[in-house]
């Protein structure tokens, strides 16, 4: 190869291009220019924040050491206020996790605070109502118990824990006469619930004598004029157990029973009730009426024990006038011929009237010349009243509640019945009851005027029938006959 040859430029080419150096590489000459100023605004702010930093990933750096020291300034902030808070609240915290934690102990400790007190009014209401966990368990027990013992025909427990005695109403506020006459009945009942209380429903005035039958425990008072159905919704403490309707056979009385709200209710208007016997006697026809319930009752099982009282005139006919309607009085005149009769033959006499009736007792004590010591007026007490009825050796009225308190006592009577039949009222079977009767249409026993019927009895005759009586006190007499005698 010559040097000619050596010297001969070659032409460029695409597979002969002249190589790269840094000095003649624009791009990085201009990225090394940026990175230059770079560089310089770092350095200044390296100068400005302490921040050592050679190229843009210090920057980066610098950028995030920025953050993280603006986040421990927060973070000293925060404790800070922390540590004030701890001063006050005695809660030990470093971060925000203890902070959150102690805000969350502070919410458990308020809320601990009130639990106590929470505690205490909860313990106060349970002492009050019983009303723990176990105490809603033992209450809910108790009421089934007593749910099963009131299916079973037990009482259930009053709040005090004690069992009340099962309780049995029976209404008959009536008069004195048909009290009586509903003795029979009540011991029926008395016999029929022996564990029970049986409460009578009737007028006040009648308590002592309605105790004095054994038969009843305790008197409701309740009563209405007329022979009205009383109101019973004074009627204390739970339903009663069992009500008995011995007022009547209407629906009024019924009712007024229902609306107590009785376990089992006995009635002539109940769908099972038995039907009104309305012939027979008034003994027979309540004791027929519990025998439906399947309740049995002796209608002779009516007399009274002594009253431990002492009669004002032992031994005495009493003579007793009055009644509670005219219908059913005989006339005063005819009474005062009697007393004629009776203390002529050596009797001793003694009138009686009730409240009310002190004009008719005075009026036949001045048509037969009775003494004064031996007129009773004013209406005496029921316990004397009953002494004089149970020493007397007679007693003489009309269909009257004196006349069922001499039976009930077994003393002897003559009883005057006019407008109803004795059949219905009268005395039982036996020689030392006598009741005189003139046979007719029923009349009115309520009515104002003596009852046409009555008005046939004549002086001699009801006379007689006392002085048969009398005439024997050991009991041999001539009269035997049955339940009674009509006098035609």
């Amino acid at each position: 190869m010559t040097s000619t040859d050596r010297q001969k430029p070659v032409a460029p080419t695409a597979d002969h291009r002249r190589p790269e150096t840094p000095s003649h590489d624009r791009r990085k000459h201009e990225a090394s220019t940026a990175g230059r100023r770079e560089r310089e605004v770092l350095a200044a702010d390296r100068g400005a924040r302490g921040v050592v930093s050679c190229d843009w990933r210090e920057r980066e750096a610098s950028v995030v050491g920025w953050r993280v020291r603006e986040m421990s300034a927060e973070s000293r902030r925060e404790r800070e206020v922390l540590a004030v808070d701890r001063g006050a609240r005695g809660v030990v915290s470093c971060d925000w996790r203890e902070r959150e934690a102690s805000v969350a102990g502070r919410r458990k400790r308020e809320t601990s605070a009130e639990n106590p007190r929470e505690r205490e009014v909860t313990a106060a209401e349970r002492g009050e109502r019983g009303a723990t966990s176990a105490g809603r368990r033992k209450q809910a027990a108790s009421a089934a118990g007593r749910r099963e013992r009131e299916a079973n025909g037990d009482r259930p427990e009053g709040r005090n824990g004690a069992q009340h005695p099962p309780r049995v109403l029976v209404l008959r506020a009536l008069g004195l006469g048909d009290l009586l006459a509903g003795v029979p009945a009540l011991r029926g009942i008395r016999r029929a619930f022996p564990g029970h209380q049986v409460v009578l429903a009737g007028p006040p005035g009648l308590t002592e004598l309605a105790l004095t039958t054994g038969a009843v425990d305790a008197v409701l008072a309740a009563e209405a004029p007329g022979r009205a159905v009383p109101d019973l919704t004074h009627w204390p403490g739970p339903p009663p157990d069992v009500a008995v309707d011995l007022h009547g056979n209407g629906p009024e009385s019924r009712d007024a029973l229902a609306a107590l709200h009785p376990r089992r209710l006995l009635a002539h208007a109940c769908p099972d009730g038995p039907p009104w016997l309305g012939h027979a006697n008034e003994r027979d026809r309540w004791c027929a009426f519990l025998g439906a319930y399947g309740i049995p009752a002796d209608p002779r099982d009516l007399r009274l024990p002594r009253p431990a009282t002492p009669s004002p005139a032992p031994g005495a006919v009493v003579v007793h006038p009055g009644a509670a309607s005219g219908s059913r009085c005989w006339p005063g005149e005819r009474y005062a011929a009697v007393v004629r009769c009776l203390r002529a033959a050596g009797h001793h006499v003694v009138l009686t009237g009730g409240p009310g009736e002190d004009d008719l007792v005075r009026s036949v004590a001045e048509r037969s010349g009775q003494p004064a010591d031996d007129v009773l007026t004013g209406g005496m007490p029921l316990g004397r009243l009953s002494a004089l009825v149970a020493e007397a050796s007679l007693v003489l009225s009309g269909d009257t509640g004196l006349a069922h308190l001499a039976v009930a006592h077994g003393t002897r009577t003559v009883t005057l019945f006019g407008p109803v039949s004795p059949r219905l009222w009268g005395p039982p079977p036996g020689p030392d009851h006598l009741a005189l009767w003139k046979p007719g249409p029923p009349g009115d026993p309520h009515g104002r005027t003596p009852d046409a019927r009555l008005l046939r009895l004549r002086t001699g005759e009801v006379a007689a029938a006392c002085l048969m009586l009398l005439r024997d006190t050991r009991g041999h007499r001539r009269f035997t006959g049955p339940e009674v005698a009509y006098v035609r």
